[in-house]
């Protein structure tokens, strides 16, 4: 409408619920009305941020091993893991 602001025509957080709610919380109201425009009524998943610190640690532990000069036995004392954790991370 002319003269209307399009913060306006925002919910108030107190009118979210739920995920959305959340959501707001973290990003504010805007962008998750931006998101609920883009992705509402699709089911979606993220990660949770342990997944995402292990995939970072795994890549980690990759590069320094590909790099040369160390050995899955120092890099499990280095990254605090099993030594057979670690030949798991380095054959995927």
């Amino acid at each position: 409408m002319k003269g209307e602001r399009a913060s306006d025509r925002l919910p108030d957080m107190e009118h979210l619920t739920g995920s959305l709610k959340k959501i707001a919380e973290v990003i504010g109201v805007e962008k998750t009305v931006a998101l609920s425009k883009i992705l509402g009524g699709r089911w979606f998943y993220i990660c949770g941020i342990d997944s995402l610190e292990r995939k970072i640690r795994n890549r980690r532990i990759r590069d320094e091993y590909d790099r040369g000069g160390v050995t899955a036995v120092d890099l499990a004392r280095q990254f605090g893991l099993s030594q057979s954790m670690i030949q798991k991370i380095l054959s995927e």
